[in-house]
């Protein structure tokens, strides 16, 4: 398997290749203009030469004056500039016979030269002259060779010098990077709590930082709900267990009689119930935690469902003293079964809460494409840094638990869960005395 290449030796090559075309790029152009530099020169001074020759040849006015000339002009030969010229008379027309001067190239001996030749008239009738003129362009040739043989040389060092300092400053850039590995390196089950400074993070780098944050957090909260839960279920367990232990050994300490192992076995049957139902509850929310919980749609009118469950409960009201009234009504989708189970769970918790003697009110209200219901009771007030952990399991405001209560602390997870299936929300505040649940469905 191929080891995928670092992000460090990413960066390098991809700056050093960047750097080294551009130098590259501006070192071609720099050639380039050196070279037109150079023909323009070499241009300039043929094209002077040449008014030079002109000039003479407007002077000779005679044949033996002009060949006098062409022979100087043969002789002229320095180690830059060469001519050659030879005199032909005829009677075409002279337009015809003029030929502009011509810029051409050619080698010889390893030497380079630049030629300029055409033919032009002189001050003889229908006499011309064809000038060659040659300028040798070797020492150009040389310095453009060193040039190139500097420019490549200088880009080769410049890819070495550019290398060590892209790496230096890459690994400069991602050290915050290295800094989020190490602290994830750290991160296990019980070093949770370890979080990333914002202030020393670059820009760049700021919303994968706070991502991680906030992932961070999220494993916190969830491995405390784990830890909380573990430690929950265990306290649950071990009280029904435990009466089942010590009843079955005190049964079974002397003989008894028939009615005796009767009520035994019904005591048995009623913390096998609970027992039952607790995990019953466990396994319902945990289908709700995996969006196995997929409720049915079906029109409940919430007045008549709510009216049915007041009805039931009005015993235990009565019992507690507390009135119980509905006001409003509406129509919501849902799962009759599931919504009168949530329902149920707050009316109880409201009901066993309640001071005696004062009211409960479940209030339906509509506001635009939402339905909302409202249970409120009057009794202490849950402190408020409670508030948002009242639907985790197993939980319980009053830090000293209530081992003699029925209820396992399971009924506000589960009706959490039942209005989450269900596309809801479900809030709780406690201000003035007066605690309310208040649950928003779509409509």
């Amino acid at each position: 398997m191929i080891k995928p290449i670092s992000l460090t030796v990413r960066l390098v090559l991809l700056f050093t290749t960047a750097a080294t075309l551009v130098l590259l790029l501006l070192g071609w152009l720099l050639s380039l203009a050196i070279d037109r530099h150079f023909i323009e020169q070499d241009t300039t001074e043929l094209n002077s030469r040449l008014e030079f020759i002109k000039q003479q040849l407007a002077t000779a006015q005679t044949p033996d004056a002009l060949d006098h000339l062409l022979t100087q002009l043969n002789t002229l030969q320095t180690y830059h500039v060469m001519v050659s010229a030879s005199h032909s008379t005829s009677q075409t027309d002279t337009l015809h016979r003029t030929t502009g001067p011509e810029l051409t190239t050619w080698q010889q001996d390893g030497r380079s030269f630049r030629r300029l030749s055409g033919t032009f008239p002189t001050a003889l009738p229908d006499s011309h002259i064809t000038l060659t003129i040659d300028l040798n362009i070797t020492h150009h040739k040389e310095f453009l060779i060193y040039f190139n043989r500097l420019v490549w040389g200088f880009v080769v060092f410049f890819f070495l010098i550019m290398t060590v300092l892209a790496w230096f400053a890459a690994r400069q850039g991602l050290a915050p990077l290295r800094k989020v590995t190490t602290l994830a390196t750290k991160v296990s089950a019980v070093r949770l709590d370890k979080r990333l400074p914002l202030a020393q993070v670059p820009v760049e780098l700021l919303p994968l930082t706070q991502s991680l944050n906030a992932m961070l957090e999220r494993l916190e909260n969830s491995f405390q709900r784990l830890s909380h839960f573990s430690s929950d279920i265990a306290h649950e367990l071990r009280t029904p267990v435990n009466n089942l232990m010590i009843q079955t050994e005190v049964a079974l300490s002397r003989a008894r009689t028939q009615e005796e192992y009767r009520d035994l076995l019904g005591s048995n049957l009623e913390e096998y119930e609970k027992l039952a139902r607790m995990i019953s509850d466990m396994l319902f929310i945990a289908k709700a935690d995996n969006g196995l919980i997929i409720p049915l749609c079906e029109k409940i009118n919430l007045s008549t469902e709510v009216r049915r469950i007041v009805e039931f409960f009005e015993p235990l009201a009565a019992e507690s003293s507390v009135e119980i009234s509905v006001e409003g009504d509406a129509e919501v989708p849902g799962d009759r079964v599931m919504l009168t189970r949530a329902l149920s769970n707050l009316l109880s918790n409201a009901i066993r809460h309640a001071t005696p003697n004062s009211d409960i009110k479940l209030i339906i209200t509509t506001h635009k494409d939402r339905v909302r219901v409202a249970v409120e009771n009057q009794g202490e007030e849950i402190p408020e840094e409670h508030l948002p952990y009242l639907f985790n399991r197993f939980y319980r405001a009053n830090p000293t638990r209530d081992t003699t209560t029925e209820h396992s602390g399971l009924g506000l997870a589960i009706t959490r869960a039942i209005v989450t299936a269900h596309g809801g929300q479900i809030r709780v505040t406690s201000t003035n005395g007066i605690t309310c649940f208040l649950i928003e469905l779509s409509a």
